[in-house]
């Protein structure tokens, strides 16, 4: 490879300028191997260049090298403190790719003192603080956030996150209602709203809210079966036996079992309309399935779009 690479050299290959403007080129063509070789080599000459580092930092990303990559970005971040990239890619990386979320913290932190307005540093300083554990931190972070950004679907979806995982269940589901009146075909939201209810013992509000989930997602499984837990915590017994013969006529054998092992059913048991709502279900083992916690987290939001390595004068 180190022969490709000094044919393609126009001036002499044992000169650091050259070294990092050809690992840009290298970069711009996504040639990462090439591009990376050239800025060790540039570091080399230049053992504190950010430039190099920096470089280095970005074609390590590009690789899946991410440990390396955050150590590159760091050390360009020693060479220049008050760079603002170095800073964000060094903890976009920590919380994303290695769930390092101390370190993440600390790195939009030190983006956010060079550019205190910046939404994602805020925006990933909250995401770093909540799946650190550090609610209230997270909590605080994302309402100063919503001060200057009230109408941010994803800052109110992040922040009932954060207040359903300190166990505010009323105030988290206010905030998924927040997120929903901006997208209110959003499923997350409504599953999301509808959890924090079960969790408060508001069945009919549950039962309504997984409603509007099922508007979105008509036949969605997870949904129909925690609203039929809901129908038979509320007594409704017609909302049981609808509910639950639409679920096993879309995913019998998921769901077969479960039904007949979860406890909220084992009141219905002696219903005479009971036997005929499984009888032509085959019955597979299958795990009790948890109420309030409908799915996992939902995909975050696109990244901002991160800089290419910068270029020597």
């Amino acid at each position: 490879m180190s022969q490709q690479i000094f044919r393609l050299l126009e001036a002499r290959p044992d000169t650091y300028q050259h070294w990092c403007r050809q690992g840009g080129q290298f970069w711009e063509r996504e040639q990462y191997e090439e591009a990376l070789f050239c800025y060790e080599k540039a570091l080399e000459h230049q053992p504190q260049d950010y430039r190099a580092w920096y470089g280095r930092g970005k074609t390590l990303e590009e690789l899946g090298r991410y440990r390396e990559a955050v150590e590159s970005f760091q050390q360009a971040a020693q060479a220049r403190p008050h760079d603002y990239w170095a800073w964000y890619n060094q903890g976009y990386l920590a919380l994303l790719e290695l769930g390092d979320y101390e370190r993440a913290a600390q790195c939009f932190q030190q983006a956010l003192d060079i550019d205190p307005e910046d939404y994602w540093s805020r925006y990933r300083l909250g995401e770093s603080w909540r799946q650190w554990g550090q609610l209230e931190e997270a909590i605080a972070c994302f309402d100063r956030l919503l001060n200057t950004c009230p109408q941010d679907f994803w800052a109110w979806y992040r922040r009932g996150d954060a207040l359903r995982q300190a166990q505010h269940y009323a105030e988290a589901a206010r905030s998924y209602e927040q997120a929903l009146a901006l997208r209110p075909d959003d499923y997350w939201g409504w599953m999301q709203r509808s959890a924090m209810f079960c969790e408060l013992g508001w069945w009919q509000a549950a039962i309504a809210s997984y409603r509007q989930a099922l508007a979105v997602e008509p036949d969605d499984e997870a949904a129909l079966y925690a609203q039929a837990c809901c129908y038979a915590r509320a007594g409704d017994r017609q909302g049981v036996l609808r509910t639950l013969g639409w679920l096993l006529a879309i995913a019998p054998e998921q769901y077969a079992a479960r039904v007949q092992t979860e406890p909220v059913f084992a009141t219905w048991h002696d219903d005479p309309d009971w036997p005929a709502l499984l009888s032509a279900v085959p019955v597979a083992p299958a795990a009790t399935m948890e109420l309030a916690e409908p799915h996992a987290h939902p995909p975050d939001p696109i990244a901002a779009p991160l800089s290419p390595p910068p270029t020597t004068e």
